[in-house]
Protein backbone atom coordinates (compact mmCIF):
# COMPACT_ATOMS: atom_id res chain seq x y z
CA UNK A 1 0.00 0.00 0.00
CA UNK A 2 1.74 3.48 -0.96
CA UNK A 3 1.33 6.44 1.43
CA UNK A 4 -0.93 9.39 0.81
CA UNK A 5 0.17 12.49 0.32
CA UNK A 6 -2.61 14.48 2.10
CA UNK A 7 -2.06 18.09 0.12
CA UNK A 8 -2.72 15.63 -3.92
CA UNK A 9 -6.00 14.28 -2.33
CA UNK A 10 -7.12 17.41 -1.64
CA UNK A 11 -5.92 19.21 -5.07
CA UNK A 12 -7.82 16.39 -6.60
CA UNK A 13 -10.80 16.41 -4.58
CA UNK A 14 -11.49 20.04 -5.31
CA UNK A 15 -10.28 21.86 -2.24
CA UNK A 16 -10.43 20.81 1.51
CA UNK A 17 -14.28 21.26 1.92
CA UNK A 18 -14.94 18.66 -0.94
CA UNK A 19 -11.78 16.59 0.69
CA UNK A 20 -13.70 16.45 3.69
CA UNK A 21 -17.15 15.81 2.68
CA UNK A 22 -16.00 12.21 0.62
CA UNK A 23 -17.44 8.82 1.23
CA UNK A 24 -13.77 7.43 1.25
CA UNK A 25 -12.28 9.90 3.05
CA UNK A 26 -8.48 8.31 4.03
CA UNK A 27 -7.50 8.38 7.58
CA UNK A 28 -4.41 10.34 6.70
CA UNK A 29 -6.34 12.99 4.77
CA UNK A 30 -8.68 13.52 7.88
CA UNK A 31 -6.15 14.38 10.30
CA UNK A 32 -4.43 16.67 8.21
CA UNK A 33 -7.31 18.44 7.39
CA UNK A 34 -8.20 18.71 10.84
CA UNK A 35 -4.64 20.43 11.73
CA UNK A 36 -5.26 24.31 11.66
CA UNK A 37 -1.58 25.27 10.44
CA UNK A 38 -2.15 22.59 7.47
CA UNK A 39 -4.75 25.12 6.01
CA UNK A 40 -3.08 28.18 6.89
CA UNK A 41 -2.56 29.65 3.71
CA UNK A 42 -6.33 29.54 2.70
CA UNK A 43 -8.32 32.67 2.37
CA UNK A 44 -10.83 33.44 4.75
CA UNK A 45 -8.95 30.68 6.83
CA UNK A 46 -11.76 30.90 9.80
CA UNK A 47 -14.65 29.80 8.25
CA UNK A 48 -13.04 27.41 5.87
CA UNK A 49 -10.96 25.72 8.90
CA UNK A 50 -14.38 25.49 10.78
CA UNK A 51 -16.82 24.09 8.03
CA UNK A 52 -14.12 21.69 7.12
CA UNK A 53 -13.67 20.71 10.86
CA UNK A 54 -17.75 19.66 10.73
CA UNK A 55 -18.03 18.10 7.73
CA UNK A 56 -14.48 15.76 8.72
CA UNK A 57 -16.73 15.34 12.31
CA UNK A 58 -20.05 14.36 10.48
CA UNK A 59 -17.76 11.91 7.79
CA UNK A 60 -18.49 8.31 8.88
CA UNK A 61 -14.88 6.96 7.69
CA UNK A 62 -13.30 9.76 10.12
CA UNK A 63 -11.05 8.00 12.54
CA UNK A 64 -12.02 7.36 16.06
CA UNK A 65 -9.16 8.97 17.21
CA UNK A 66 -9.31 12.35 15.29
CA UNK A 67 -13.40 12.16 16.45
CA UNK A 68 -12.60 12.03 20.00
CA UNK A 69 -9.76 15.16 19.47
CA UNK A 70 -12.90 17.10 17.47
CA UNK A 71 -15.32 16.45 20.65
CA UNK A 72 -13.38 18.56 22.55
CA UNK A 73 -13.22 21.30 20.39
CA UNK A 74 -14.15 24.81 21.82
CA UNK A 75 -16.60 25.19 19.11
CA UNK A 76 -20.42 23.62 19.54
CA UNK A 77 -20.89 23.32 16.37
CA UNK A 78 -17.67 21.39 15.66
CA UNK A 79 -19.09 19.16 19.02
CA UNK A 80 -22.41 18.61 17.62
CA UNK A 81 -21.07 17.30 14.31
CA UNK A 82 -19.44 14.64 15.89
CA UNK A 83 -22.48 13.70 17.87
CA UNK A 84 -24.26 13.56 14.85
CA UNK A 85 -21.49 11.11 13.58
CA UNK A 86 -22.58 7.37 13.55
CA UNK A 87 -19.10 6.38 13.68
CA UNK A 88 -18.54 7.99 17.23
CA UNK A 89 -17.36 6.08 19.57
CA UNK A 90 -19.59 5.16 22.84
CA UNK A 91 -17.32 6.89 25.03
CA UNK A 92 -16.48 10.21 23.12
CA UNK A 93 -20.80 10.11 22.94
CA UNK A 94 -21.02 9.66 26.83
CA UNK A 95 -18.37 12.81 27.29
CA UNK A 96 -21.00 14.48 25.06
CA UNK A 97 -24.48 13.68 26.58
CA UNK A 98 -22.97 15.49 29.63
CA UNK A 99 -22.16 19.15 27.56
CA UNK A 100 -23.01 22.30 28.22
CA UNK A 101 -25.06 22.92 24.58
CA UNK A 102 -28.41 21.17 24.94
CA UNK A 103 -27.97 21.14 20.79
CA UNK A 104 -24.91 18.90 21.42
CA UNK A 105 -26.69 16.88 23.92
CA UNK A 106 -29.53 16.78 21.68
CA UNK A 107 -27.71 15.17 18.84
CA UNK A 108 -26.36 12.25 21.34
CA UNK A 109 -29.69 11.54 21.96
CA UNK A 110 -30.75 11.50 18.17
CA UNK A 111 -27.41 9.56 17.21
CA UNK A 112 -28.22 5.57 17.04
CA UNK A 113 -25.04 4.72 17.67
CA UNK A 114 -25.49 6.33 21.14
CA UNK A 115 -25.52 3.91 24.23
CA UNK A 116 -28.46 2.72 25.90
CA UNK A 117 -27.25 3.55 29.39
CA UNK A 118 -26.58 7.05 27.99
CA UNK A 119 -30.11 6.98 25.94
CA UNK A 120 -31.45 6.26 29.65
CA UNK A 121 -29.52 9.40 31.27
CA UNK A 122 -30.81 11.53 28.48
CA UNK A 123 -34.90 10.73 29.07
CA UNK A 124 -34.56 12.47 32.08
CA UNK A 125 -33.00 15.81 30.66
CA UNK A 126 -34.27 18.51 31.65
CA UNK A 127 -34.73 19.93 28.13
CA UNK A 128 -37.61 18.94 26.18
CA UNK A 129 -35.54 18.93 22.73
CA UNK A 130 -32.92 16.70 24.44
CA UNK A 131 -36.16 14.15 25.58
CA UNK A 132 -37.59 14.63 21.91
CA UNK A 133 -34.27 13.40 20.79
CA UNK A 134 -33.99 9.91 22.82
CA UNK A 135 -37.99 9.35 21.60
CA UNK A 136 -37.02 9.75 17.76
CA UNK A 137 -34.38 7.92 18.41
CA UNK A 138 -34.50 4.22 16.36
CA UNK A 139 -32.44 2.42 19.22
CA UNK A 140 -34.21 3.64 21.85
CA UNK A 141 -36.15 0.90 24.19
CA UNK A 142 -39.79 0.96 24.83
CA UNK A 143 -38.90 1.43 28.85
CA UNK A 144 -36.86 4.58 28.43
CA UNK A 145 -39.28 6.27 25.93
CA UNK A 146 -41.58 5.92 28.36
CA UNK A 147 -39.29 7.42 30.70
CA UNK A 148 -39.07 10.26 28.68
CA UNK A 149 -42.56 10.74 28.74
CA UNK A 150 -42.71 10.90 32.10
CA UNK A 151 -40.35 13.34 32.76
CA UNK A 152 -42.01 15.94 29.87
CA UNK A 153 -45.34 14.89 32.44
CA UNK A 154 -43.44 16.11 35.24
CA UNK A 155 -42.30 18.88 33.80
CA UNK A 156 -45.79 19.60 33.04
CA UNK A 157 -46.91 19.56 36.59
CA UNK A 158 -44.42 21.37 38.17
CA UNK A 159 -45.06 24.68 35.01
Amino acid sequence: MTDIDPELWILVHGGPLETARQPNLPPAVAEYLVSRENLEHLDDLQDVFQRVQEAVALNPTTPAGVLESLSADPDQDIRRSVAKNPATPPAVLRKLSRDEDWYTREAVARNPATPVAVLRVLAGSDDWRVREGVVGNPSTPIATVRQAAKAALRERQDA
